[in-house]
């Protein structure tokens, strides 16, 4: 254990590193409490007898998620790996706490392989409470975009069907999730830009419950949800209900494909301005001529059809699982001869008594400028050899390291499949990825110092692998320390990929820094070429 100890003030989330009388934040000012600043935990703490923390996962606004495992009585680990939701200290009770337990109830009763397994939840006197479930080890769909690009029709559509099935789930038992967004969607574990990931539907923390615990945790007619992802609904306060979610998933397949959401800059504008912004931005427009002309034509019939402004001209849920089912076994042409087929996703079933219509016809339909596409089923395609998929009501098994022995969800999707596009792979620029922008700075000691102006091809290419890692550990990091995204950076590499030596010069506010440090530090540097190299470069842009 670290011999050092992170506080924070319960009221402001502001951190420190000394125990201070009050609050260093000089907008808050809070008194040390009668029990002391709470603190974070570090790798080797111990929770509450049972767990010992192996890393610190995500800061939120009601509590930190650590990586743990479980201890036997000779505070042995075992067991698989776990995510650990625990609150802070004063804000263990009222409505962060019956969120919580809302959360760990829903969670508890959907057992479904594309929703976050449900392992425990902790409440006992003198402690704060904490939600276990199990660990999925390839981070948010958000981190997962930001690590390979924006992805393609057909593993775009895949991952719709997953998340559909999840929802449809939810629905059949009045669950309402209402805060779909790419950072709620955990993968299984990391794979490359071209493979289907494995997904689990997470954070059911502000999700509305029909008819029992829940219903009124948030008063009538108060915003709930993510501007960027929210349905125009939702702005208007008023009840959701299964097409909020509908429009929601609409709005994530948008931002895997285009790597930004639907209208941009919500979370800036005065809120009387946000619904008028985003009724501006539909139906949404696919800008992808990278892309083969007719998938993007039907995905953007689909994704009109499911973000639709008024929340009954959406489709079902079943139906919008089916049209991406479609997508989703698109058969490759000629050119793609040679790699894996895409394999087909059979429809969900029919869910509460309802049977999708295809040729329903709908208001969005007769929009002038909301086309229907030809959505022919396509000629049928042989699927490559594959091991038998497990019995759709089987949990999914892992070994202590978190290692999953099973590959395909119920839905008959196979995971980890490689989906190529008719068009083939999506080559995407650093500063069209990462919105960043790189200056050269003199370096010192033995470090060769690269440039994004080096002629040498491969002093060049070591440059954007190096710069690009950085430039994503350094977003990353912004984000889970809730820090502005303008950083400068002087980094030096060694020939392993660690970051043996880090300045980050515009952050003054030691907190925030010391957050920014660890977060960019802990994470590997790709490396190719011999000798420690130096890096300077700035990152900018909205986060």
């Amino acid at each position: 254990m670290s011999g050092s100890r992170t506080h924070y003030c319960s009221r402001c989330l502001t951190t420190f590193l000394t125990d201070v009388d009050s609050c260093p934040n000089l907008s808050c000012r809070s008194v040390r409490p009668h029990n002391g600043w709470g603190e974070l935990l570090e790798a080797g703490d111990i929770i509450d007898r049972n767990y010992r923390i192996l890393d610190r996962l995500a800061i939120g606004g009601a509590g930190v998620t650590y990586l743990g495992r479980e201890l036997d009585p000779q505070e042995v680990e075992i067991g698989p790996r776990l995510a650990i939701k625990l609150l802070y200290q004063q804000r263990d009770q009222g409505p962060y706490l019956r969120r919580l337990a809302t959360e760990a109830q829903i969670i508890q009763g959907l057992n479904h392989p594309n929703i976050v397994e449900y392992q425990g939840f902790v409440h006992r006197a003198n402690h704060s409470p904490y939600l276990i479930t199990r660990y999925e080890a390839g981070g948010s769909l958000l981190d997962h975009i930001h690590r390979v690009g924006v992805l393609n029709v057909p593993v775009t559509a895949a991952i719709g069907v997953q998340v559909c099935g999840a929802l449809a789930m939810a629905h059949a038992q009045g669950v309402i999730h209402r805060d779909l967004k790419p950072e709620n969607v955990l993968l299984e574990r990391q794979v490359l830009v071209e493979v289907v990931p494995c997904l689990r539907l997470a954070d059911f923390g502000i999700a509305k419950v029909f008819g029992g615990v829940g219903e009124r945790l948030t008063r009538v007619g108060a915003f709930v949800g993510t501007p960027q992802f929210a349905a125009p609904e939702q702005f208007d306060g008023l009840p959701p209900e299964p097409a909020t979610d509908v429009y929601a998933a609409g709005a994530m397949l948008f931002y895997c494909l285009m790597g930004r959401p639907v209208a941009g800059h919500m979370d800036a504008l005065d809120p009387d301005q946000q619904l008028p912004h985003l009724l501006s931005h539909l139906p949404p427009r696919l800008e992808r001529p990278d892309l083969p002309h007719d998938l993007v034509e039907k995905m953007e019939y689909i994704l009109g059809r499911a973000m639709a402004p008024q929340a009954h001209d959406r489709c079902p849920m079943e139906e919008f699982a089916r049209l991406l089912g479609g997508l989703s076994a698109g058969a490759p042409d000629p050119a793609a001869a040679g790699r894996q087929d895409i394999v087909s996703a059979p429809p969900l079933p029919n869910i509460g008594g309802r049977t999708a219509n295809p040729d329903a016809k709908r208001t969005t339909d007769k929009r002038p400028d909301l086309k229907k596409p030809d959505l022919k089923k396509p000629d049928p395609v042989k699927p490559p050899e594959l091991p038998a998929p497990p019995r759709p009501d089987a949990r999914r098994t892992s070994s202590g390291d978190g290692a999953v022995k099973t590959g395909q969800a119920s839905s008959g999707l196979g995971c980890g499949l490689v989906v190529v596009g008719v068009g083939g792979l999506l080559a995407v620029a650093l500063t069209a990825m990462f919105g960043v922008w790189w200056s050269q700075q003199e370096g010192g000691g033995d470090a060769i110092v690269l440039s994004s102006k080096d002629t040498d091809p491969e002093r060049l290419a070591e440059w954007n692998l190096v710069a690009g890692a950085l430039g994503q550990s350094g977003r990353t990091a912004a984000r889970q320390c809730r820090a502005p995204l303008f950083i400068s950076m002087d980094a030096t590499v060694d020939e392993a990929g660690k970051v043996t030596a880090l300045t980050l010069p515009n952050y003054d506010h030691t907190p925030t820094r010391l957050c920014m440090l660890e977060q960019v530090q802990k994470q590997a540097v790709p490396r190719k070429m011999k000798g420690t190299v130096r890096v300077a470069l700035t990152l900018t842009g909205k986060q």
